[in-house]
């Protein structure tokens, strides 16, 4: 996914907030803190540049600490989102064991009248993961 797909979406996470946001804002740091979850999102429906993908791939592959630090910030968890072929999957770069093998196809699956996925509809998803899966093997 890395190689082929877009980058849609990273968020930078602090589990601490400020005191304030005006706090935050005026000396951008986090002296007093409250618990909570302060969250930088950078967010593109057409996919964030190839800069930020190299970024967060470099992160994934050579950070293996409990912390992040990001031009002179420290955050508790980096996680981006990544989407091939219309499937999206979510990486974290610190906790790396919550990636599950899994791909979100709930928006292309049908539903009966009671909100279960019809049997067809998810084994079309399964043999288009499958074709898909085998093509990416292919090329590379």
């Amino acid at each position: 996914m890395m190689d082929y797909g877009k980058l849609k979406k990273v968020n930078l996470i602090k589990r601490r907030l400020p005191n304030s946001i005006q706090e935050y804002y005026e000396n951008g740091n986090l002296d007093q803190q409250i618990p909570g979850i302060l969250k930088t999102s950078m967010i593109s429906s057409t996919g964030l540049p190839q800069n930020y993908k190299n970024f967060v791939d470099y992160l994934f592959t050579h950070e293996n600490k409990e912390r992040i630090e990001v031009v002179d910030n420290d955050f508790d968890e980096v996680e981006f989102e990544l989407e091939l072929n219309g499937k999206t999957k979510t990486f974290y770069v610190v906790h790396k064991n919550k990636i599950q093998p899994d791909i979100d196809v709930s928006g292309d699956l049908e539903y009966d009248e009671n909100g279960i996925a019809k049997i067809e509809s998810l084994t079309r998803q399964s043999e288009e993961l499958i074709r898909e899966l085998i093509e990416l093997r292919i090329n590379t």
